[in-house]
């Protein structure tokens, strides 16, 4: 049996082949010519939009299904930058998820998706012009180096990094999205010469000069190499040492906080005890001094120091390294007077003004006791039990006295965090003499000089209500 219909101005003849054998959907002929036939039915699956579009900023979207029951479909992108997340495939009505990648281009971009044989379609903004300023827009740094920083304007979504062009400049941090600061570190520059190096950020190219090493035409000469504390040729493992002498930096520099760098304003201190040549950490150099750290592991030998700058290199020095050295700080950095002393009960600054009692618990600091236990090195922060290792105990049989009379040792050894400073922590035997005493520190029956003192008080002195003594930042390992 044929059946035709008229639509519009078209006539459509269905022959029996094509017709549906369903009872009672004679006129299913006609939805076939624009559906699909599946499982003996007709499927006519629809999406409920044809098109979206979205901004530059990565995105999500939904599209829904809509299908009769029985219906198969699936969905895939046609483009890397459009991800089907959720309905890749369905039966029936559904939702296709998909997730939009953000566009960095100054350009629109489209793309589309296929779903239930259908095309739908993706049109993405184009990212916004992104000025970028730059202040200040140029550095010049001294031949000893400089940390600066370069401030960075910009929109809130505009994507930025900060990229060195040369080895001497490093980026220590920096980067988009939005406003933000570039801090850099020049390095030192030994040559006379000067040079120029660029960090580029966010495309712009920051131009940085730097002055040549001046005045360090003349090599260094060393004319003395003594420990910190009193300014004495007795040196052990360790200690904070003092390099005396003319030429040897083009000019002052210190070390930032942390672990001690090897070369600091251009100049470098290396020592030997065989053919190798190694660096010592250095805290401070200037043209006539330079504070650094010995190393550990030399007990007993001659070593040669010699000083490296733009100048040249200086002649070798021997010096010989103790065992131990004992020798405490004192306020005047002379190793004499008052001793650098803490009192627990307040850790504050013991002082003639305001002495100790006379059964404190007391830290004090000094240089010279040589090896400690665990892995510490030249340079880097004693241990704390924490993030710089376990604590340091020297090794070394540390006893001390305050006017002839013996305290309790209670710890010795590198002071928890700092670098190359050692502490001792006792208690005042109640007996102790009041008034101005002497100190001293033995260490394995060396004992320090007795120049050096720290004022006592009676057993029963209590501090007054509302006295106080001046903060010495230093730190300490708790007493026990």
């Amino acid at each position: 049996m044929n059946a035709s219909w008229v639509a519009g101005a078209y006539s459509v003849a269905i022959s029996p082949a094509h017709m549906c054998m369903n009872s009672g959907s004679s006129n299913q002929g006609f939805v076939y010519l624009f559906g699909t036939w599946q499982g003996g039915g007709l499927c006519s699956n629809t999406l409920s939009a044809a098109s979206a579009s979205v901004g530059p900023a990565a995105s999500t979207g939904t599209v829904s299904v809509i299908a009769g029951p029985g219906c198969s479909w699936t969905a895939a992108s046609n483009v890397t930058w459009i991800v089907i997340t959720a309905g890749a495939s369905g039966t029936g009505s559904g939702t296709v998820g998909y997730a939009v990648s953000a566009n960095s281009a100054t350009s629109q971009r489209t793309g589309t998706l296929t779903i239930a044989g259908s095309t739908y379609t993706v049109t993405q903004a184009a990212a916004p012009a992104c000025p970028y300023t730059l202040n200040p827009s140029s550095a010049s740094a001294p031949a000893e180096g400089i940390s600066g920083s370069v401030a960075v304007t910009t929109g809130s979504g505009c994507p930025w990094a900060a990229v060195s062009g040369v080895t001497w400049i490093t980026v220590n941090s920096g980067g988009g999205p939005g406003n933000g600061t570039v801090k850099y570190t020049v390095a030192a520059n030994t040559d006379p010469a000067s040079r120029n190096g660029t960090i580029t950020i966010a495309g712009v190219s920051f131009p940085v000069n730097q002055a040549g090493a001046t005045g360090q035409h003349n090599p260094p000469t060393i004319t003395a190499i003594v420990n910190t504390a009193d300014y004495t040729p007795n040196i052990a493992p360790g200690s904070l040492i003092s390099i005396q002498g003319t030429n040897l930096a083009g000019g002052p520099a210190q070390a930032p906080a942390g672990p001690l760098p090897a070369t600091l304003g251009g100049t470098t201190v290396e020592w030997t005890s065989g053919t190798a040549w190694a660096p010592l950490p250095l805290f401070s150099v200037a043209a006539g001094l330079i504070n650094a750290q010995f190393p550990f592991g030399l007990e007993g030998s001659t070593i040669q120091v010699r000083v490296r700058n733009g100048g040249g290199i200086s002649a070798a020095t021997s010096t010989v390294v103790q065992t131990v050295a004992p020798r405490l700080l004192t306020k005047t950095m002379d190793g004499k007077g008052e001793a650098v002393v803490m009192d627990s009960l307040d850790w504050k600054l013991v002082s003639a003004a305001m002495p100790a009692r006379g059964d404190a618990k007391l830290t004090l600091y000094l240089t010279g006791l040589g090896a400690v236990s665990g892995d510490a090195a030249a340079g880097k922060p004693g241990g704390d039990d924490g993030a710089n290792g376990p604590w340091n105990p020297a090794t070394a049989k540390v006893s001390v006295s305050i006017g002839g009379t013996a305290a309790e040792v209670l710890w010795a050894g590198l002071t928890p965090g700092a670098v190359g400073l050692y502490q001792v922590d006792l208690q005042v035997a109640a007996d102790t003499p009041a008034g101005i005493q002497p100190i001293i520190v033995t260490a394995n029956e060396t004992p320090s000089p007795d120049n050096v003192n720290a004022s006592v008080a009676d057993a029963a002195t209590t501090l007054a209500e509302g006295t106080s003594r001046p903060r010495m930042a230093v730190s300490s390992r708790p007493m026990a």
